[in-house]
Formats: C-alpha cells, structure tokens, sequence
C-alpha cells in the first residue's frame, strides 16, 4: 500500500510540474503572438570603427548603464505579467549583454532571441544564483527582442546591464573571424579523420574573451592536474588576454565576462547552415592562474592559463587533457580547435 501511495504521489507531482511548465509556456506564447509591435532601443555601433582592429579581435564593447527592461508598464495576465523590448544596432553581426545585477526570481522566465531566429534562449533563477555579474549567449543578429515573465505576486527581476558588446561583419579591413570561416584544408572533427580523437575532442572550447573594451575569439583546452580532481583550468594564448603592444591584460572583472563555449561543434562532417543547428553549452567568468609573459613568437610558448569560477557540469562531458614529463618527441598529434579562433 505504501508504494502505490508514493508511486500515486510522484505522479501527481509529476502531472502538476508538467501542469505549471505547460501554463508558462502557453501564456508566454499567447502573448508574444499578440503583440505587433514594442519600444525599441537603438545601440550606436561602436565596433564600426577599423582603426585599431587587432588580431582575433571580433568586436567592441559599448557602455549602458541601466535596466535592460522598462519593468514600470507590463501587460497583465492571469497567472503572468510580461515586460518587452527590442535593441538594435545597426550593422551588427551579434549582440551580448554584460550584466553587473542579474537577479531572476523564482517563477520568472527572460526570453531573448534574435528577430530573424524562430528560438528564444530562456534564463530563470538558477541560471545566476549569486545574482552578481553575468553575461547571456552572443546573438548573431542586429537586433534583439527581449521579453520578460513575472509570475504574478512574485518580486521583479533586477537586470542591471553595464555593457553591450557588439561583433561586427566582415569589412574589406579585416577579416571574418566568426562561423564559417574556417578555411578549406581544415576538417571537421566528426569527418571520419576524427574517429580516433573522439574523446579528445570534448577537451576543446571556443572563448569569447574581453580586454580593454574589445571581444577577441580563442581556442583554449580543458587541462588535467596531477591530483585529477576535475578542477578547472583552461590553457589559452597568451595574446587573447592582452591589450595589444601594451603590458596590460583582461583585468579581473574583464577576466569574470568570459565566455566559454563547450561541444561546439558540427553533429556530422558537414558544416551546419548556421550556428544556432550547434548544441553547445556555455560558462561564464574565470581567474587568472599563470602566463607566459612572451607573447608567443618564434621562442616564445604564448600560454595563458586560467580556471573557471565554477566546475564544469558532468552533463557537458569535457574531457581532461593532461601530457607527461617524459624527454621523447610525440610521433603523431593533431591540432583541434576553432578555425579562426
């Protein structure tokens, strides 16, 4: 009797989840196919300028300070009331919002998605439980709708935005350093070249880094320690945290917007038509633990190395890389990274 008890219970607690996701979604929905139109808020371009573009550079960052939505005049519904935006800029290739208050509460959901894409990326409470800084995906649009969820009688959410970063198109300055760039000669990893390396692959991750006001993109690599304890590094170069021709590198708070990008890479060996077919996850902010001081070059070994703020979820199944002491040449190796990263 006692089982059929609990197994009747988790049923019920199970029917009354799916009860209340089900009624959010629906809400959210009935409302953004309702609305035609909402205030916009235009962003001037600051990456445009190609004066002082550096190497791996991919944007800038512009200033704003305030609250990413007007939360004084929200449309009411039974359960919910929404609050709505949009943010443009013009000639952009992708937006990123770099919070310094992120405080969803629990029953809220933050909707944001590019206006060209038919999926929104969702955020709730657990997604910053510190509330402190942190810094949503990079949106490959130029302008951005963002809508927000308060379940009623619930406190309002505090989305303080310190600053947008901004990636720009390829100009005849420069070039694409983003998606879809990589060079004929370089092979996808799931091509049948990468069978051997299947683990491997998993220590790889895509950076957006941040310094001085401008987003450079690295490759870097989950690294192993002698006590195998999981904890976690991330080897990258040198030049991806430095002000370039100057001693000045991404300063702790620069160090804390990081974005790191795991299992980002194609299902199979052909090129996805666009980055949002790519089902990677994401972490935010690191500290500082080594350098080279050398900048790489002909001598030099340009590393960089740091640790994540928080450790990496098992579901996102990284791999550690790790290396020995011995004095003897690899025989064979491969490179796997992020072309143009």
């Amino acid at each position: 009797m006692l089982r059929l008890l609990f197994l009747y219970l988790f049923l019920a607690f199970s029917l009354f989840t799916f009860g209340q996701k089900s009624i959010k979604e629906h809400a959210f929905k009935t409302f953004y196919q309702s609305q035609n139109s909402c205030d916009t808020i235009e962003i001037k371009n600051s990456s445009l300028n190609t004066d002082d573009w550096v190497k791996d550079q991919v944007g800038t960052t512009t200033s704003f300070e305030g609250q990413l939505l007007d939360l004084s005049n929200g449309v009411k519904s039974k359960n919910f009331t929404f609050y709505n935006t949009a943010i443009k800029v013009k000639k952009a290739d992708g937006i990123v919002f770099y919070f310094k208050d992120f405080i969803i509460p629990k029953g809220g959901v933050l909707y944001i998605k590019g206006v060209h894409s038919n999926s929104f990326i969702t955020y709730n409470h657990t997604d910053n439980l510190d509330g402190g800084i942190f810094v949503t995906h990079l949106i490959s649009d130029q302008a951005i709708s963002i809508v927000y969820q308060q379940l009623n009688g619930t406190p309002l959410p505090n989305l303080a935005v310190s600053e947008v970063g901004i990636t720009n198109k390829q100009t005849k300055y420069r070039r694409k350093k983003a998606f879809g760039a990589a060079g004929d000669c370089l092979i996808n990893i799931n091509c049948s070249e990468g069978n051997d390396w299947q683990d491997e692959k998993r220590s790889a991750v895509r950076i957006l880094t941040k310094v001085a006001g401008k987003l450079l993109t690295c490759s870097g690599t989950i690294m192993n320690n002698t006590a195998e304890d999981f904890t976690p590094y991330i080897l990258t170069a040198e030049h991806c945290a430095n002000q370039a021709g100057t001693n000045n590198y991404s300063t702790p708070e620069e160090l804390d917007s990081w974005i790191f990008y795991f299992n980002y890479e194609s299902d199979n060996c052909a090129n996805p038509s666009g980055e949002s077919e790519v089902n990677f996850k994401t972490m935010t902010g690191a500290t500082f633990v080594a350098q080279s001081h050398d900048m790489g070059g002909d001598k030099g070994s340009d590393f960089y190395l740091v640790k994540l703020k928080q450790n990496i979820p098992a579901n996102y199944c990284a791999f550690y890389s790790g290396w020995n002491r011995e004095n003897k040449p690899a025989q064979s190796g491969v490179s796997i990274h992020h072309p143009k990263f």
